[in-house]
């Protein structure tokens, strides 16, 4: 009887030993299931993110990429946050490859990707430069002739919601102190870079006085002119312009004249005459005042051949304004170019069309049964 009770003990020992290890083993089995399960549904939640993101990127604007070749969408953190949500319900997926929608907490910011912050301006306004080169290398620019219309910007809405108003000052100081007589004006025009990707950009993009862009209508005539000295006229921009051209052009042609001694001898001339009136003598600074006369003059009468399509130097006026906008300050630049977009957008899209409200790129972050997601996705 004995032996037998230690056969069936020994028996139950070991069937208990065998259900502990089952067991043991079914809890690892269910341990490592639903750490798949996690493991799955955190990876496809990832995918699902990062495919909504992009989905709103999808949703750029059509007609500021045709003008201008800028991608933007038009949002607010709210609505990105609700469209978001959108792609996030309609994914949830089934099985171990699933999430909950409603356990997702999101948030967005779009501050960082605001198209009038001159950063995000100038990526999209160098990869549309860098795009449209081939183009420009392959066939002639198609434009038109500008009207004789002066036309002025007197709507105070508009003007108060340009995004140069945010900056202070004109931008561009004519300051060519730098300028010699043996300058050549060709080298201040670089050969590569943003700042030239930028200026022409303003001259492939946007019209001047002597050329219009067949494809559209802006609100101005003279764009171009626009970008560098900020009137808000086209008759404004247009003077402005010729000043800078007689201003860069008056120093060479100074040295023009004293490199000439036929001219240089009658204004030594000119001024002993004046001297003598007063019974003075010549000075050097009456010859330089005589000479500074007549390079104005001179220079006046270049910036009229430029405008009228003719070269100086072998330059045309396309060149001098692209001299100007490399030579002008960066961001005043960018936001200039900002203020036509959204102008001549006004007039030819949708009356509250706002640069503001149009975004390069977003900023996502989810947490979900634990887990965080960050994702920063621009064009």
């Amino acid at each position: 009887m004995f032996g037998c009770d230690g056969k069936n003990n020994k028996r139950g020992s070991i069937t208990v030993f065998f259900c502990m290890i089952i067991v043991s083993m079914m809890a690892a089995v269910i341990l490592v299931v639903q750490l798949a399960d996690r493991r799955c549904s955190a990876s496809y939640l990832d995918g699902i993110l990062t495919l909504a993101g992009r989905s709103i990127l999808s949703e750029y604007d059509i007609k500021l990429k045709e003008d201008y070749g800028i991608f933007a969408f038009r949002a607010t953190e709210e609505t990105t946050r609700e469209k978001l949500g959108f792609y996030l319900s309609e994914n949830q997926g089934e099985g171990l490859v699933s999430y909950e929608a409603e356990s997702v907490e999101l948030s967005v910011d779009l501050d960082d990707y605001c198209i009038c912050d001159p950063d995000a301006l100038e990526e999209q306004i160098v990869t549309a430069s860098v795009y449209a080169l081939p183009q420009r290398l392959m066939k002639a620019r198609q434009t038109g002739t500008a009207s004789a219309t002066d036309r002025i910007l007197r709507n105070e809405s508009i003007i108060g919601s340009l995004p140069s108003v945010q900056i202070s000052g004109s931008g561009f100081q004519p300051n060519f102190s730098f300028v010699k007589g043996d300058t050549d004006l060709r080298a201040l025009i670089p050969q590569t870079g943003h700042t030239l990707l930028r200026g022409e950009y303003v001259i492939e993009r946007f019209g001047n006085r002597l050329k219009q862009p067949l494809q559209r209508d802006g609100f101005f005539q003279n764009e171009t002119e626009y970008v560098i000295s900020g009137q808000l006229s086209d008759a404004g921009n247009a003077e402005k312009v010729k000043e800078y051209i007689v201003n860069i052009r008056t120093p060479i042609n100074i040295a023009k004249i004293y490199a000439d001694p036929e001219r240089l001898a009658q204004a030594t001339a000119t001024a002993t005459a004046a001297a003598a009136a007063t019974g003075g003598t010549a000075t050097a600074a009456a010859i330089f005042a005589i000479v500074l006369t007549w390079a104005v003059a001179d220079s006046k009468k270049e910036a009229d051949v430029l405008i009228g399509g003719g070269t100086v130097d072998g330059l045309d006026y396309e060149k001098y304004l692209l001299i100007f906008l490399c030579l002008s300050d960066r961001e005043t630049v960018l936001l200039r170019i900002a203020d036509l977009i959204q102008i001549n957008l006004k007039g030819s899209y949708y009356d509250g069309f706002l640069l503001s409200e149009h975004f390069a790129g977003v900023r996502l972050q989810a947490e979900c049964m634990g887990k965080r997601y960050e994702y920063a996705q621009q064009y």
